[in-house]
């Protein structure tokens, strides 16, 4: 399939679990989660805008793992409930999700800035760096929605800790794994996604 087709059956997959969430989340009386997903769903459409118009194209599989982050995070960790019923599926999130959204930003800096450095090491250092940043970034997100909102996102500081290692070893692995990708350019390791 081609990648620009691959890309929007994406987008419309990410749509129609965002509107079927939404819908979940009236039904179930939920109005902050609704908030969330059309922050998130717009900052979606606008890195879309952002594609288009600078005319570059981020690879289908960080744009699927960033999907893929996305839905899981609402309807695991928010709808069912997942994160206040149980320890791991939080801390398998973060590292997961940094995971994705590392490799997402790295794409689109990688993108957006030409010519690129060459170093194995710089590029690692850049995708660690970034997720570190971004996991950083959504745990002072959770804390002011905890002071704003009056939430729980953050019970105790050994759960925000144990969040962010998780953020970096989930960068970490981003890094690791566009070193262990970058190896086999040319190969046809996952040309086609």
């Amino acid at each position: 399939m081609e990648k620009q087709k691959v890309a929007r059956l994406l987008t419309i997959i990410l749509t129609v679990a965002e509107i079927i969430l939404v819908i979940a989340f009236i039904i179930k009386k939920d109005y902050i989660y609704i908030v969330e997903i059309v922050i998130v769903y717009t900052s979606y459409l606008l890195f879309l805008y952002f594609e288009k118009k600078k005319g570059f194209f981020v690879e289908n599989y960080v744009r699927g793992l960033l999907i893929i982050t996305l839905i899981a995070n609402n309807f695991f960790g928010e709808f069912i409930d997942l994160y206040n019923r149980f320890q791991y599926p939080d801390k398998i999130m973060h590292f997961f999700g940094t995971f994705s959204f590392s490799l997402f930003a790295y794409s689109v800096v990688r993108k957006s800035i030409e010519p690129m450095c060459k170093s194995r090491l710089l590029n690692f250092i850049l995708i660690t760096s970034l997720g570190t940043f971004l996991g950083t970034m959504y745990e002072i997100m959770e804390f002011l929605v905890d002071i704003v909102i009056k939430t729980v996102n953050q019970p105790t500081l050994v759960d925000t800790n144990l969040d962010m290692i998780l953020d970096v070893l989930g960068a970490a692995a981003a890094g690791v794994f566009i070193l262990y990708k970058n190896s086999f350019k040319g190969k046809n390791v996952l040309r086609h996604v």
